[in-house]
Parts: C-alpha cells; structure tokens; sequence
C-alpha cells in the first residue's frame, strides 16, 4: 500500500487497501477500515468517468464497496450493510456477467455469495440461505473463493441448528478447495462443535473431515 501511495497509483493503492480493510475488519478496527475504502474509493472517482479506464479499476470500486458492506454486517448494521452491498452490485451488473476482478475475485456471482455473507453475519440465517438458493455455486470461477462461500452456507445451517446440511457443505467445501477449508477459522470452528455434538448417525464423517482438516480428534 505504502508503494502505491508512493508512486502515486491509485489502483495499486485501492487493491492493496482491499486486503489491509479484511484485516482492520478483522481485528474490530472497524471505523478504520471503511474509512480507508473509502479513501481509496475517493482516489478513483476521478477516473470513473473516462471511457479508456479499465474495467479493473471499476471492478476494485466495486469490491471494496462489499467489504465496506461486510464491515457493516460484521457491527450487525443491517441498512448500512445492505446499502453497500446495493452500491457494490451496481458495479457488478455494470460490468457484466462475464466480468471477474482476479485479485478480489469481485464479479456477479461473487455478489451473490456476499448476499449470503451478510445474512450470516447479520444472524439472519434465513435470509442468508434465501440468498444462497438463488444462484449455483459453481458459478464462481475460483475454488477458494467457492469453497468459502460454502462456509458461509454452511454456518447459515449452523445458525438454525441445521447440523446434517451444515456438514454436508462442509465436506463439499474441503472437495471444492482442500486448502480453504483447513485454514478457515469458521469452518474449523464449527468442526469443533460437530464433534462434541454430531449429527445421528454421522459421527465418524465428522471425525473424518476434521482428520482431513487437521484438527486433532
């Protein structure tokens, strides 16, 4: 981030704020973070208007207006969440079905699993799953970023004590994208909960999928 202030280069700025966001997000550095998306959302606008700008650079406006919006689901701003989530399909549909940001992997389909994000994180489940339902997953181009939006489906079952749908998503995410799967916090979070509390009947796939995972069991 430091290099692209440095060079005076807006979209390397912009993409490199979109990763340093899901940290400050992460660490409940919130006001932070969406001020430093929309710093960086301020610096391209001038841009925006042109007709030789990439479509990246509106494609990286577009992302980091979803995780502006996830910011807000994360505080439990259901408005404001919904809000960003409307500015950041704008871009999406904007730029086409077709269309995928590679860093971010922010494209149409990607919009639709932020949907379902922000059902989970808002504790809607309901709404989350509604979302999920509404397109196929294998719409989304990369695996990990498929595979995580399995999480996310998969804790909306959890939410609702749906235990044998959110093992079921589970597993196809560790078949989707092993790797995903063995570093993500929330799935290894919830593997903990299915070993001390199974579905009938489904005791060893758990303890299966969490040996793959790398969980001790």
């Amino acid at each position: 981030m430091n290099e692209g202030y440095e060079a005076d280069d807006p979209y390397v700025v912009a993409c490199s704020v979109w990763a340093m966001t899901q940290a400050l997000r992460d660490c409940g550095r919130w006001e932070e973070a969406i001020a430093l998306a929309r710093n960086a959302i301020h610096g391209l606008a001038p841009y925006l208007a042109r007709d030789e700008t990439p479509d990246d650079w509106y494609g990286i406006v577009g992302a980091l207006e979803a995780e502006i919006a996830y910011v807000h689901a994360r505080r439990g701003r259901h408005g404001d969440a919904w809000a960003g989530w409307e500015r950041a399909d704008t871009f999406a549909r904007q730029l086409g079905p077709t269309y995928r940001h590679v860093q971010t992997s922010f494209s149409a389909p990607v919009m639709a699993a932020h949907a379902t994000t922000l059902g989970v994180e808002l504790r809607r489940p309901g709404e989350a799953l509604r979302a999920a339902r509404e397109f196929e997953a294998d719409q989304i181009v990369s695996l990990p970023r498929r595979s995580r939006h399995l999480i996310e489906v998969a804790r909306a079952y959890y939410q609702r004590d749906e235990t044998t749908a959110a093992l079921t998503m589970l597993v196809k995410s560790e078949h989707t994208a092993p790797e995903t799967i063995r570093y993500n916090g929330y799935a290894r979070e919830m593997l903990h909960g299915l070993m001390k509390d199974p579905p009938v009947g489904m005791r060893s796939d758990v303890r299966d999928l969490s040996k793959r995972v790398g969980i001790r069991v």
